[in-house]
């Protein structure tokens, strides 16, 4: 555990996670079988981690870093390359769930992104309910939907290139 705090802290995001939180719920998975921890190490030091669950044919990507000194090395690459290998063939997953956010390495791995609908709804004759229908009423006027077709229309490398004989370096 103390290699994975190691590379988020030399992450490109070094600061919000809760640790304690994400040791119980690696831990909680674990016991149940699902855990998959993966560690890549570059002359013997932790260059780059993933946290990842798999459940009933979908494998879920929790958490991912990488240690910026290694970039070069492309370790996050190498490490996401073989944490597919072992769910695709290992684990026969077949959803693979990036969670939300359209965070620039997502589309290198997956084609499509699948838009996330919420809704929220409040019982406006209780006045408890108010101020959260309030608060997510306003938030709403300042985050601005983007086109499912912008999501989709995102130029795509890493595994996608790499089958198709076009993978970069």
């Amino acid at each position: 555990w103390a290699d994975l705090e190691t590379v988020f802290a030399a992450s490109w995001n070094p600061h919000g996670d809760d640790f304690a939180f994400l040791r119980a719920f690696a831990q909680a998975e674990a016991n149940a079988g699902r855990l998959r921890l993966g560690l890549a190490r570059l002359d013997g030091r932790p260059v780059a981690v993933e946290l990842w669950t798999i459940e009933q044919g979908r494998a879920y990507i929790h958490k991912l870093a990488f240690d910026e000194r290694a970039a070069e090395a492309s370790p996050g690459t190498q490490l996401s390359h073989a944490m597919f290998r072992q769910a695709i063939d290992g684990d026969e997953a077949r959803i693979f769930d990036f969670g939300t956010g359209d965070n620039d390495y997502k589309p290198a791995w997956m084609p499509d992104a699948v838009p996330v609908r919420q809704i929220d709804a409040f019982d406006m004759r209780q006045p408890a309910s108010w101020r959260p229908a309030i608060i997510i009423w306003m938030s709403a006027l300042y985050q601005p939907d983007r086109a499912p077709e912008q999501l989709r229309s995102r130029k795509t490398g890493g595994r996608k290139a790499a089958l198709a004989g076009g993978a970069r370096r």
